[in-house]
């Protein structure tokens, strides 16, 4: 099983930054239960990391790092959220590195099972279409309010049932008992792997 890239430089962002994260996690949360605004610090805080890490020859946010146009042709009719209407696709970060090649990288804080089973469908997609490493992880940031820390593990067990009924099986690892994350990508044969 090859390994996936994002997920040693992840798994070091939310390490070095817990006492940030705990901080984040006293914040209101929405009715949905998440935290606003923790997908664009992720981002940014990986962003950060891999240029210090030496392993990036390029890299872009919001999409592909050689320019590629994507179109969401045949993908469309598996999207259920918002990215159905979506006129292109493109991930979140994409890198060039200096040892894995070019590494497209899904990320989600969100709770929406629609959206994080989108997110997979756009990874599956973007292997489909012959990008070489497609990769998804997703952080699940738990609120210090207990109800709402109910319903975001309600939630993360109702994702995780949804994403293996599409056979993309998260098992998620916990950083601390109040910060998860799942990483996947698909394996090139259909199945999809998962590092736990």
């Amino acid at each position: 099983m090859n390994t996936i890239w994002i997920e040693p430089h992840l798994e070091a962002v939310l390490l070095e930054r817990l006492n940030v994260l705990e901080n984040w996690r006293r914040q209101m949360p929405t009715l949905g239960g998440r935290v606003k605004n923790l997908e664009n610090w992720l981002l940014v805080e990986l962003v950060h990391r891999l240029f210090d890490s030496n392993e990036v020859q390029a890299l872009r946010t919001n999409g592909f790092v050689d320019r590629v146009v994507m179109k969401p042709t045949g993908a469309r009719a598996k999207l259920l959220g918002r990215k159905r209407k979506s006129k292109t696709l493109s991930p979140d970060l994409s890198v060039h590195t200096t040892r894995a090649g070019i590494v497209d990288v899904e990320i989600k804080t969100g709770l929406n099972p629609l959206e994080v089973m989108d997110d997979l469908t756009v990874v599956e997609f973007y292997r489909e279409k012959g990008r070489p490493r497609p990769e998804f992880a997703w952080v699940v940031l738990i609120p210090d309010d207990v109800d709402a820390g109910s319903s975001v593990l309600k939630s993360v067990r109702r994702v995780q049932q949804n994403a293996q009924s599409r056979h993309f099986h998260l098992n998620v690892s916990e950083i601390r008992p109040w910060l998860l994350y799942a990483i996947a990508a698909p394996d090139g044969t259909g199945r999809k792997r998962v590092s736990a």
